[in-house]
């Protein structure tokens, strides 16, 4: 079906113990540092070029479900990723809100599929 809704890190999980000094994060695998926890290089930046990993949702319905019914739903989670409100909520925990189209999240699962 149609977005791929949050790209969620595993740095949501690990930031409350890295925060409260229970844990030391040496580095992050995504592309970039997160908002959450911005003190830990990537791999990238440590040297180790080719490893980033991170995790993501997608949103899925039957196949032969109609057309129609597909944009419909594709319209309203948008609309609903779009929100300032939403867009905070879920920046403010690290996660990174990608709203595709269902043939963008078809490429990406592909992908995905292909490196691992």
């Amino acid at each position: 079906m149609a977005a791929r809704a949050p790209k969620i890190k595993n740095t949501i999980a690990m930031a409350p113990p890295i925060q409260q000094g229970r844990l030391r994060g040496i580095a992050q695998m995504g592309e970039k540092r997160s908002c959450v926890l911005p003190d830990p290089p990537t791999l990238d930046q440590l040297g180790i070029h080719g490893a980033q990993i991170g995790g993501w949702y997608g949103l899925y319905a039957p196949a032969k479900l109609p057309k129609e019914v597909v944009a419909k739903l594709h319209a309203d989670i948008t609309s609903v990723l779009a929100r300032r409100d939403i867009r905070e909520r879920c920046g403010d925990r690290g996660a990174e809100l990608v709203a595709g189209s269902p043939e963008q999240l078809a490429a990406f699962v592909r992908r995905e599929s292909a490196l691992y």
